[in-house]
């Protein structure tokens, strides 16, 4: 049986313009551990095209937080 392997990279989508992004799993992991804020709140990066939030489609934190975007 095939053991599951977690892709390299998180999907990452707009709040406000809808623009996906796929950013390196090692890159969100690294701003998870160093971020000092609330665990339960997912990591976020600045949209590209909008300048707002973006968050997660699907992330487990180096917490076991599991983020979904709905």
């Amino acid at each position: 049986m095939a053991k599951f392997k977690p892709s390299k990279n998180v999907k990452f989508k707009c709040l406000s313009c809808g623009k996906t992004e796929e950013i390196p799993r090692d890159v969100v992991q690294y701003f998870d551990e160093m971020d000092g804020g609330d665990p339960s709140v997912p990591p976020r990066f600045d949209c590209e095209r909008c300048g707002n939030l973006m968050q997660p489609v699907y992330y487990k934190s180096v917490y076991g937080y599991i983020y979904k975007l709905d």
